[in-house]
């Protein structure tokens, strides 16, 4: 009786299992590459919205912090600006540039930093190192660049429904970004403010301060700018702060 070998499709002889092992090592390699490969794309995918989540709370942020458009932002009147300079630096022209700790440097009556001079248009700027200082150690040119500030970033801070010189007053304290905090009306600066603010009486009411040395106050004409002094001066009215006596009066209405 003789014997048969099985087909060689059958047979588990040595010449066909090499074969078939460097077979499925090749699809476990292909799968495995397969399987990076697609591995990487979710990762990619998941950086590549994660990055643009990211960006969409960042401009979110940005833009809550801008002042909306949906309101005109006024003029600073020449009453505000005086208040400012007064809870500035009780308006001392003779204030020049000076460091107030860290990188904080500032200049002038209004201490106002190279950032906000620079946001506020560049008034005086010649090109030249230190034309921000000379620019901002000047009260009349300082005044440019806290208007142009305003104008760029005035907003209703303190949520009244009006863009007012309460708001300004805040900004040119804390910035655009930040002037929704009340922490400011815990300091000096929004003492001195309010009170030389306030301390004007409305219009066409007259404010005396009394016979010793302080004018009567006139605001004829239905405007916000004081107008006569006494002495034909279009100023705003003296404050003396000088150790820590606040000279001036509001007024409740």
């Amino acid at each position: 009786m003789s014997s048969h070998l099985p087909p060689a499709s059958l047979s588990s002889g040595c010449c066909q299992v090499p074969g078939f092992s460097q077979q499925i090592k090749r699809d476990i390699s292909r799968l495995k590459a397969q399987f990076h490969h697609h591995t990487f794309s979710l990762q990619e995918s998941i950086m590549q919205l994660l990055q643009a989540v990211f960006l969409t709370v960042l401009v979110a942020c940005v833009t809550a912090q801008l002042p909306t458009r949906t309101q005109k932002v006024p003029e600073i009147d020449q009453r505000c600006m005086e208040c400012l300079c007064q809870a500035s630096s009780n308006c001392d022209e003779s204030l020049k540039c000076h460091n107030a700790g860290g990188d904080a440097y500032f200049c002038g009556p209004y201490v106002i930093s190279w950032a906000y001079w620079h946001d506020g248009g560049r008034p005086g700027d010649k090109g030249r190192a230190h034309d921000f200082e000379t620019c901002l150690n000047n009260k009349t040119c300082a005044e440019k660049a806290v208007r142009g500030y305003m104008r760029k970033y005035g907003r209703d801070c303190d949520r009244s429904g009006a863009i007012d010189c309460f708001d300004f007053a805040r900004i040119h304290k804390l910035g655009f970004g930040q002037c929704s905090s009340d922490s400011v009306l815990d300091t000096d600066y929004w003492e001195k403010f309010e009170i030389c603010y306030i301390g004007y009486a409305e219009d066409n009411v007259a404010s005396n301060y009394g016979n010793n040395g302080n004018i009567p106050v006139n605001y004829g004409n239905n405007d916000n700018i004081p107008v006569n002094y006494g002495n034909n001066e279009n100023v705003a009215a003296p404050y003396d702060y000088a150790d820590g006596q606040l000279q001036a009066r509001r007024v409740h209405n």
